[in-house]
This record gives structure tokens, sequence and C-alpha cells, in this order.
């Protein structure tokens, strides 16, 4: 509320304004938090060794199953939600600088993954 403050042009009363910025804050936790779900549960799918996968995409599964839940989450908001750099940042609350080194840390683990599968 303080850090919007400075934004408020008595449009409407305080009470609304703060309703407002209640009601944004509200929808973006919820929709970080079911972006993580759908992760997590495509993530674990893609783990169970009782599902048989075949086809070109057994190995990216096999190997987004292996990888940090921290990687899998970065490598998926960005080439399956398709979050730019800056999108990724704010839903994760942290720097583009350090999105963008997670990123390349991400890659190159399912990198050597995908590589010692074959």
């Amino acid at each position: 509320m303080a850090e919007a403050l400075p934004f408020f042009r008595g449009d409407s009363t305080m009470f609304t304004f703060t309703c407002a910025i209640a009601h944004r804050k509200a929808f973006s936790f919820m929709r970080t938090n079911a972006r993580r779900a759908r992760i997590a549960a495509s993530a674990f799918a893609a783990g169970e060794p009782g599902v048989e996968d075949s086809g070109p995409d057994d190995g990216m599964r096999r190997a987004l199953g292996q990888l940090k839940p921290d990687y899998r989450e970065l490598l998926h908001l960005k080439y399956v939600e398709e979050a730019t750099t800056a999108e990724i940042a704010a839903i994760l609350r942290q720097t583009e600088h350090a999105v963008e080194s997670r990123l390349k840390r991400a890659r190159q683990a399912l990198k050597k993954l995908l590589v010692g599968d074959q």
C-alpha cells in the first residue's frame, strides 16, 4: 500500500484504492501458485516410473524429471509458458540478471543430462 500511495489520484476512496491493490496482489499470488503447481504436476508425471513413454520426447521428459525443481520451473516458465526474462524475474521476485544466470545453469544441467542419456 505504501509503495502505491504516490499513484493514488483521488478518483476513488482510499478504501477502494486499497481493495484494488489487494485484489491485484491476490490474483498475482494465485497465478504464480497455479503456475508452480502445473510445473510440479508435469514434472511428477514425467518422472513416474510406471508411466511408459515412447517417442522422441521420452529422453527430454526423463532429463527434465531429473533436474532440480528450481531449474525445471525456470525452463518451464521460459519455454512452455513463454514468459520473458522480466516476467520470470517478477514471478520469482529476483533480478533479471539472476534469472538469466540461473537459466544458463538450467540449460547447461539439462544439456548434461541429455548428452549423458545417449
